[in-house]
This record gives structure tokens, sequence and C-alpha cells, in this order.
């Protein structure tokens, strides 16, 4: 798998910044994955956890909310 570069932050922190394979997060609608090449989009997340994983291991982010958005560039996660 080919990684892709993901923030996740809130207005005063950095909470993971760096090159990941993949990201699933607690989407308003459900469970969204997202892989590199994904659509463009933006969609709300609901309380729950962010599971991150990378080319050495796994990290998970507890949330209560947050909006994801998948660009060109990469995803940017902000709580």
């Amino acid at each position: 798998m080919h990684p892709f570069p993901l923030t996740i932050a809130a207005v005063d922190k950095i909470f993971f910044q760096g090159e990941v394979v993949s990201v699933t997060c607690p989407g308003r609608d459900g469970e969204v994955t997202i892989l590199r090449h994904h659509v463009p989009f933006v969609t709300p997340l609901k309380p729950g956890t962010i599971l991150i994983k990378t080319t050495e291991g796994e990290q998970e982010i507890p949330v209560s909310q947050g909006i994801l958005e998948v660009h060109k560039e990469g995803v940017t996660i902000l709580l």
C-alpha cells in the first residue's frame, strides 16, 4: 500500500501528522475508511475512535466530534 499525508488537529494542538496507509473514522452516516486516491469529500464525525494505520503499526485517537476532509493532497481531520 502506498502512504498518503494525514493531519489530525484542533485549533491549539496537532494530534497526528504524517504518512499513513489508511485511516478509519466514525462518520456521521457510518464508519468510513480512507485509502490513497479516495474521492474528495467532506463529512462530519460523530463520537468514536479514529484508527490510523501506518507502515509501522496502528494508533487510535478518541473523538467526540470533528470534520473529515479528503482532498487531492491527502486527508485533514479537524477536531
